[in-house]
């Protein structure tokens, strides 16, 4: 409160050009030695590969006699007579004559690709990046395989396989450009939107892109978000109106590194080939003819044979560019073509040859380490901070130049990136005490209960002054002189007078510092949530103090392993005030009220706390009076008093006899319970019987049959297979489940699910169900689904 306007544009600045995102904390030595391994062995998988391609006698031997598997097949292959087998459908089979016409006709519209191509990369546009130009605007990328561009990442291996198993790829950016296994994201630089339609080449799985506004995070209805889940590139728009005028950024991350919406497997990768933000609305980028290179060059063909030939001297200028080059968007698009439709396998000698290179690629890949991901900020561009007179978003005014508080420098930093550097430079050089006394403060407020500026968050005009300024200084310098050692600032804080001194007030502190604001004797103080649920749980004897993820509530460990959840705090913890974690608290609320005494009471989580201590006493020593002695031990540090022991039997006493006598009116109780339920079953059992009877299952003879049925009671295999999970068996002709976790599934069925009808048989163990489905199918999302669900017994 103590800044003033531009003081808090010039900082806020620092943090809000910094871009939210998963940063990996891993180090490992290793790292480097490991990528250059996998450099290694990927250029021996793409050498092997060409090698035999180049030894090939025939390269084209494939294609005098290929025909495509289905229509969908055709009209990739075709494409217009401009995709990876365009000229060889349209002309093998026309007379010479109709051939030069096609041939000619093929040409224009190849030229005509060519120049679209062209006019594409040189119109006018608000942003433009493609990898062979990066000048033209700045991009910035995160992760091992991104920090790579050499010609063997600009290939992948397939999965599944295939012959020959690789896949090129045109120049561009490829978060897996050594292994799927690594992390990766990559950012544009910022700029201004100004509607239309925003174009991104883009490829890959388990991976997402997007556009960023004000660095947010999230993807909704208006914050678009594509899932990739294809290996080709392809265009994908995105509509720019809703934000016209908004500084944004485009983003590719792998689905585990995305900064809010984290999941999916640790095998993901994405690849960027070109970013296209035309000034013309209308303008669609065009698609790259996907051509053989060379192949439309030269007088047309006479013949099939002539035709044939030119596509055997095409492949072999190719194969002698690949050893020397990347694969251009053309030939690599035909190259991938061919391998998925078998026109270049490699014989079986080659293939092998190859398989183990990349068996010997898959080990290695196997001993990168899972990265350490935490929330974070990733640095890039950056500017300067807009301010907005009074905080009003529709009054910007002039950019503030980032830089520290002007009280104590007001010379502004002007950083290539957000400035967080200098910002921790600033608090943190010497002769500049504001830092270590808020630090010093903090530590005093811990071990006394009140700092000696009491508010620990406010050493501005509205905070209160310090009780002792002196021993604030000298502690900040202690901090100062220790090397920033808060341990050995600790050590020095609790070995003083101050912090051993008794808690009993003498009468002249009691009449002139009530409130003990000068520490003339121990200021009593409450317990914090934590430290509560900490004792309570060390009675028990089964607190736990190791680390790893947060843990529930319930879970047996120290409170400072709690998974802390904003919308769903831990109710013992929040009802003893622990702070709600939407905002920093230094100094926490001490409350007393109803709820903290009826949580001690009633909670059931507390009340299994005390059963754990009580029987952990009563198993150490029979004797009651002893038990009564242990438990005064080890909840008040103290031998119990005559009186407090004489209680305690007495109550153990009464308590014996009341246990005693509800447990023989509960033996009474369920004596009558059964002979009721046998009453019963005797009267409605011989009806269920009868009703059984007459619904008993008919089987019509003209009844469809099933697509797809599983009979437990058989021992054939079904026709598709079940995997089953979380105990599910198989015994006695049925699938066993055990109600909780016990599933079984099958993989995607091969059939497509219109009308359907579902049908189950089965017996439940109880008849407390509640709306679970026996039998449910659903679309691979998930968000599709139909199911029979179940409430009765049979």
């Amino acid at each position: 409160d103590a800044i003033s306007q531009e003081d808090y544009y010039a900082m806020f600045g620092v943090f809000a050009n910094a871009r939210p995102g998963i940063v990996d904390a891993s180090t490992d030595p290793a790292q480097p030695s490991l990528a250059a391994k996998l450099h290694q062995q990927k250029a021996a998988v793409l050498s092997s590969v060409l090698e035999s391609w180049s030894a090939l006698s025939d390269p084209a031997a494939a294609l005098a006699n290929w025909e495509p598997a289905d229509d969908n097949q055709r009209k990739a292959a075709a494409a217009d007579g401009l995709g990876p087998l365009g000229p060889w459908l349209q002309l093998r089979d026309l007379p010479t004559d109709a051939m030069t016409t096609a041939w000619s006709d093929l040409q224009k519209r190849h030229r005509e690709a060519i120049d679209r191509r062209k006019t594409h990369q040189s119109s006018a546009a608000h942003f433009r990046w493609t990898p062979d130009s990066e000048t033209h605007d700045k991009v910035f990328t995160h992760g091992p395989g991104l920090t790579t561009n050499s010609r063997d990442t600009l290939f992948t291996i397939t999965d599944p396989p295939q012959n020959p198993p690789i896949q090129l790829r045109p120049n561009g950016r490829y978060s897996d450009a050594l292994s799927r296994r690594h992390r990766g994201i990559f950012q544009s630089a910022r700029f201004k939107s100004e509607g239309g339609r925003l174009w991104v080449k883009a490829s890959g799985r388990n991976a997402s892109l997007r556009f960023v506004v004000h660095h947010y995070p999230r993807a909704g209805l208006i914050y678009p978000k594509t899932g990739l889940d294809h290996d080709d590139p392809r265009w994908i728009a995105f509509d720019m109106d809703y934000w016209k005028g908004e500084t944004v950024y485009v983003e590719a991350v792998t689905n585990p590194d995305h900064p809010a919406e984290t999941g999916g497997g640790e095998r993901a990768w994405f690849g960027i080939s070109e970013i296209l933000y035309p000034q013309d609305a209308a303008a669609t980028p065009p698609e790259t003819p996907a051509l053989l290179p060379g192949i439309l060059d030269g007088p047309a063909p006479r013949s099939r044979t002539e035709l044939l030939d030119r596509y055997r001297d095409a492949l072999r200028i190719l194969f002698a560019q690949l050893s020397r080059q990347p694969a251009s968007p053309e030939s690599a698009a035909f190259l991938n073509f061919a391998c998925r439709t078998g026109l270049l396998p490699l014989p079986a000698e080659a293939l092998a040859a190859t398989n183990q290179k990349i068996a010997a690629l898959r080990e290695t890949e196997n001993t990168i380490p899972e990265p350490m991901r935490v929330p974070g900020v990733l640095e890039a561009d950056a500017a300067d901070w807009t301010l907005y007179a009074r905080g009003d978003i529709r009054k910007p005014s002039q950019p503030v130049p980032r830089a520290f508080l002007s009280a104590f420098d007001p010379t502004p930093w002007n950083p290539t990136d957000s400035g967080r550097r200098e910002l921790a430079d600033s608090i943190a050089t010497k002769g500049r005490p504001l830092a270590l006394r808020v630090i010093a403060n903090r530590l005093w407020h811990h071990c006394f209960g009140r700092g000696i500026v009491p508010t620990t968050d406010n050493f501005g005009k509205l905070g209160e002054l310090p009780s002792h300024p002196e021993l604030l200084d000298w502690l900040s310098g202690e901090l100062d002189r220790n090397g920033g050692s808060l341990k050995a600032t600790l050590r020095t804080i609790v070995t003083s007078h101050a912090f051993m001194a008794s808690s009993t007030p003498s009468a002249e502190a009691t009449a002139r510092d009530p409130q003990n604001r000068l520490l003339s004797h121990w200021p009593l103080r409450r317990l914090e949530a934590e430290a509560i649920r900490d004792s309570m749980l060390t009675m028990t004897g089964r607190l736990t103090t190791g680390g790893g993820p947060g843990q529930d509530g319930s879970s047996p460990v120290r409170s400072v392993y709690v998974r802390v959840i904003r919308n769903a705090l831990d109710p013992f913890l929040t009802a003893f005030d622990a702070p709600v974690p939407s905002s920093t608290r230094g100094t926490r609320d001490s409350t007393s009220v109803p709820a903290q005494a009826l949580t001690l009471m009633n909670s059931p989580q507390v009340q299994s706390w005390a059963a754990d201590w009580a029987n952990r006493i009563a198993a150490a020593h029979e004797d009651p009076a002893r038990q009564i002695r242990q438990l005064f031990l080890e909840a008040f540090q103290r031998e119990p008093s005559p009186q407090e022991s004489a209680e305690s039997l007495a109550w153990l006493s009464s308590s014996a006899s009341a246990i005693r006598a509800a447990d023989s009116t509960k033996s009474r109780l369920a004596t009558q319970l059964a002979e009721s339920e046998a009453a019963r079953d005797r009267l409605i059992n011989p009806v269920i019987a009868r009703l059984r009877e007459a619904k008993a299952p008919t089987v019509s003879s003209n009844a469809p049959k099933p697509l797809a049925e599983w009979d437990f009671a058989t021992d054939s295999p079904p026709a598709i297979p079940l995997k089953l999970h979380g105990g599910a068996t198989l015994r006695d002709g049925s699938l066993h489940l055990n109600g909780s976790d016990a599933f079984a599934s099958s993989g995607p069925l091969p059939f497509s699910l219109r009308a359907r009808t579902l049908e189950a048989w089965l017996s439940l163990a109880t008849t407390n169900q509640s709306g679970g489905g026996v039998f449910t199918i659903q679309d691979l999302g998930g968000d599709t689904f139909d199911a029979i669900v179940f409430a009765e017994r049979d």
